[in-house]
């Protein structure tokens, strides 16, 4: 991170998945998944996935958030 600059509370990571392509919010304070979402759609659907399922998209999204910083 650059000195000076605050961390967002959320980032967001584009992952894909098993031919899917998902928009995964994470709560960078305690590195958690908020919101998984199909791209392109409002929906959030992590009530509905496997808890391994959003475990494994945390952590690709928390590849993805670190390697733009």
């Amino acid at each position: 991170m650059k000195s000076g600059s605050r961390q967002r509370q959320y980032e967001w990571a584009t992952v894909e998945y098993e031919g899917g392509v998902y928009d995964v919010c994470v709560g960078m304070e305690v590195e958690e998944v908020d919101e998984v979402r199909v791209v392109d759609s409002e929906v959030n659907i992590t009530p509905v996935m496997r808890n391994d399922v959003i475990d494994w998209m945390l952590v690709k999204a928390m590849e993805d958030i670190h390697h733009g910083i």
